[in-house]
């Protein structure tokens, strides 16, 4: 598990002991892992990249944050060549959004649109980094969940 956000986070396994615990019956599980913000703000937003890695023949791939850069905010991770973007606040409609990632990143996924919403998608990349703007109406559209998912040479130019 990598803990993306909030930046000051702290990972800590909790052992569940005695005879009353959070665990539901049958669960093999022993604890539990509590992410907490040191500096204990009043709003604190949470974001984990978790992976199956058995740690000796696979390892998991590392995670990075990504922020949009206008629009609607958004916020989310890349993972290898993979980049997914959750709305920062579900309470403001998603009017469109831009964001920047390395030109290796080749499947986006953009969550919180309207489901079945047309949108527009464009890019551009000098090779190194892409750029890619998401605006209401076009030819892609967001599936029954609202997620919009697209290959990067789907779009450049």
């Amino acid at each position: 598990m990598q803990t993306l956000l909030p930046a000051n986070a702290t990972l800590t396994y909790v052992p569940e002991a005695g005879t009353v615990t959070n665990i539901a019956g049958l669960e093999t599980m022993t604890g539990r892992l509590v992410v907490e913000d040191t500096s204990r703000p009043t709003d604190v937003r949470f974001l984990h990249v978790i992976q199956g890695a058995d740690g000796t023949t696979t390892t998991a791939t590392p995670a990075s944050i990504v922020q949009s850069t206008a629009g609607t905010s958004y916020t989310g991770a890349i993972v290898g060549t993979n980049v997914v973007l959750f709305p920062v606040s579900l309470a403001t409609p998603s009017v469109g959004t831009g964001y920047s990632v390395s030109a290796s990143v080749t499947k986006h996924f953009v969550t919180g649109l309207a489901p079945g919403g047309s949108y527009t998608v464009t890019a551009d990349s000098d090779g190194t980094t892409a750029q890619i703007v998401v605006t209401a109406g076009g030819t892609f559209t967001a599936d029954s969940a609202g997620v919009l998912a697209f290959d990067l040479a789907a779009v450049l130019p």
